[in-house]
């Protein structure tokens, strides 16, 4: 007998601004079975659902998928804005991993998601060269746009894991906003199309010398109404040893601006970004901890604009079986017409430290922000502190003091309080936030 459960959640926000269009209530229900999902939700006079279909219920001969409604849909963030991140966190290593689309079931907050129709086909099996493959198609209603993605996961011998994959977007524009198109190109008043593609490949091989190797390679191609044809390319590469991890990652786009999606156009521009660091463990007290130093940049030049701007993180990281701690220093500079100027120095501490029913976390971040004379300086302060018991109660506080040439200038003040229980086949969720601006001195 198949099982089949009804879960009910409400939600309640509050946010303390002097307005009252900041107060929220939202609520909603969910229903799960082996074979269907819906879930549907009421926020200010804001209807938004969404449903699930598995095939595979039917038949296990059958694996498909459908989803309808307000969707959170993943995959389309590399298509639509495939430039690297300008964050840097030292004593870290990015993810590498095959980019597809998916889609999920509305939450409390996604009222402003578009309506789509999403359906996905997947295989895995690990006893053959093919241990996975995967087909999905999308189609934006709101927007008018479809897209696809394929991808597949192969398992060569020698190789770990070789895997490489597709997306596809073809999606109507409207050109009311000239400012979105390459200059050079001419101007189009009537909508027209743009085909977007996204390849991506994943190659991990082993290696005896090295404990693991991991190298993608991503390329977009772009086709807009002016009839032209513009891509991007990108690489990144990890290098895990035993004590000492390094990654490097480069995107390129040698076109003065290509138009990737609504209302998001790109910059020619170069960048790189590269981290090292090392790991070790020490015994404090005859604890064990693990013990991380990193080093890491980030470096992006607008050659059109001559503008370069460069970042440096580092950092340590001590973790424990009930204990963490991190500290990192950051500096960011620019180089625009031939002229060097900071653009910012901040340091960040973050502690946690966890007891038999409860988890207490605490951090300090200080920024500083000088003009490039250094007559005007602004700086930041600002404490965290938290507390969880066993993900059931939650309280989370932070505020910020904000001075101008050493004079302060503004307070922020941010406090919320949530918990979650369940009764029996009922999950309840609630959550209280408040936020205050003072700024009179």
């Amino acid at each position: 007998m198949k099982k089949i459960w009804l879960i009910a959640f409400f939600f309640f926000k509050v946010l303390f601004a002097g307005s009252p269009e900041d107060f929220k209530f939202i609520e909603g229900i969910k229903f799960s079975s082996d074979f269907v999902n819906i879930s549907a939700a009421f926020e200010n006079q804001t209807f938004f659902y969404g449903a699930n279909l598995n095939c595979n219920f039917i038949s296990s001969n059958l694996p498909v998928s459908f989803w309808f409604g307000n969707l959170s849909v993943n995959g389309l963030s590399k298509l639509k804005n495939p430039v690297l991140s300008s964050s840097i966190i030292p004593c870290s290593v990015p993810s590498l991993y095959l980019n597809k689309l998916s889609a999920a079931l509305p939450g409390l907050t996604d009222s402003s998601k578009p309506l789509s129709l999403f359906a996905e086909y997947t295989v895995k099996n690990n006893k053959v060269l093919l241990n996975q493959f995967n087909l999905s198609f999308l189609y934006d209603i709101n927007n008018h746009g479809f897209y696809n993605s394929i991808s597949a996961s192969l398992k060569p011998e020698k190789t770990k894991d070789f895997s490489f994959g597709i997306i596809n977007g073809l999606f109507l524009i409207d050109n009311s906003n000239q400012n979105l198109w390459y200059s050079p190109l001419p101007f189009y008043n009537e909508y027209g199309e743009s085909l977007r593609t996204h390849f991506l490949f994943n190659l991990h091989p082993e290696s005896d010398y090295l404990k693991s190797f991991s190298n993608q390679c991503a390329l977009n191609i772009y086709y807009n109404p002016s009839s032209e044809f513009t891509w991007t390319f990108e690489d990144s590469f990890i290098i895990r040893m035993k004590k000492l991890n390094l990654y490097n990652q480069f995107f390129y786009n040698g076109f003065y601006k290509t138009y990737s999606g609504p209302n998001k156009s790109l910059e020619g521009e170069i960048q790189d970004k590269f981290g090292i660091s090392n790991i070790n463990l020490i015994f404090i007290n005859n604890n064990p901890f693990i013990f991380t130093t990193g080093f890491n940049c980030y470096n992006s030049w607008n050659y059109f604009s001559d503008e370069l701007i460069s970042k440096q993180g580092i950092g340590f990281k001590l973790t424990g079986s009930d204990f963490f701690i991190n500290t990192s220093l950051y500096a960011a500079e620019k180089y625009s017409n031939k002229n060097f100027s900071w653009e910012s120095l901040t340091l960040n501490l973050k502690l946690s430290d966890n007891f038999e029913n409860f988890k207490i976390s605490s951090g300090f971040s200080f920024l500083f922000e000088p003009d490039n004379s250094f007559t005007n300086i602004n700086t930041t302060e600002k404490i965290s502190f938290g507390i969880n018991f066993n993900n059931y109660f939650n309280n989370s506080n932070s505020i910020s003091f904000i001075q101008k040439n050493g004079l302060l200038s503004k307070i922020n003040f941010t406090s919320s309080i949530s918990s979650r229980f369940n009764l029996k086949k009922i999950s309840c969720t609630g959550k209280i936030s408040a936020a205050f601006n003072y700024s009179d001195f």
